[in-house]
């Protein structure tokens, strides 16, 4: 019986000292190095470089983050992604709340949401100035775009408001809208947990209500919500017209969900 125990606990010592050998070795493994600040400044050290996932950091001393590259015209650091598809195939729930979409979610190569701070630190870089684009496909399989010259978001203390330069394209400025209740640029962000909006209440048709994170399932730059909402429920092609939640640009098209809306920064 001794001669048993004994076994057992030379055993069980030596079965502590390998994990502890392997946690060891884990913890050692250093962090993958930076790629780059953004991904414009990786694409202008390497012209060549494929689009892909890049480990990147904008600035001391925040720490980096994982980014997907579009590396086409001088390089694209992806923000959002909406195509219902995300890493399992399945829609990305974006009904979140302030915490979720201050660090960000989803996975970036797929559907996702890179995260307000992650943007913040993006769009203040020291000595850029950061563009914004969106490429959209709407429910007729259409392509169109937006641009704005300027792009940043503020910082937390600003509740994470944005900040938009001049437009083009050919989709129209949703962003602003058609009247000055719509405009959302300047906007601070809202979530169903932290709602930031003009609604006192806001009325639409003989419904009133005060939160449009709340009404649209969504969290964004809301004015009186306004007429862009890229966060809203994303719709399937056979089912994208009508609703009161979902992936909006209305000065393109009205009560129909986008198929797919992609948020991209470039900062030279």
């Amino acid at each position: 019986m001794k001669m048993t125990l004994c076994l057992q606990f030379k055993s069980i010592v030596a079965f502590l000292f390998i994990l502890d050998f392997q946690q060891a070795g884990i913890k050692a493994i250093p962090p993958p190095p930076i790629d780059g600040a953004d991904c414009s400044e990786i694409f202008a050290k390497n012209q060549s470089s494929r689009s892909q996932v890049y480990y990147i950091r904008p600035s001391e001393p925040h720490g980096p983050f994982w980014a997907y590259c579009e590396m086409q015209d001088g390089g694209w650091t992806v923000i959002q992604r909406r195509n219902g598809k995300g890493a399992n195939g399945t829609p990305v729930n974006f009904a979140r709340n302030w915490a979720d979409y201050k660090r960000g979610f989803g996975t970036a190569k797929y559907e996702h949401w890179l995260g307000l701070e992650q943007m913040h630190l993006l769009s203040n870089q020291v000595g850029k100035t950061c563009q914004l684009k969106i490429d959209m496909v709407n429910c007729n399989e259409e392509e169109g775009y937006a641009f704005y010259d300027s792009f940043r978001i503020g910082s937390e203390q600003e509740l994470y408001s944005i900040h938009l330069g001049s437009y083009t394209g050919n989709t129209g400025d949703a962003f602003r809208g058609t009247y000055y209740s719509r405009d959302q640029n300047h906007h601070p962000f809202s979530t169903y947990d932290s709602d930031n909006d003009d609604c006192y209440p806001c009325i639409r048709g003989d419904i009133a209500f005060n939160s449009c994170a709340n009404e649209q399932y969504s969290a964004w730059w809301f004015s009186d919500c306004g007429m862009v909402d890229l966060n809203g429920m994303w719709h399937p092609k056979t089912d994208c017209t009508g609703w009161a939640s979902g992936v909006y640009w209305k000065t393109w098209q009205s009560y129909t969900s986008l198929l797919s809306a992609v948020l991209k920064v470039r900062c030279k």
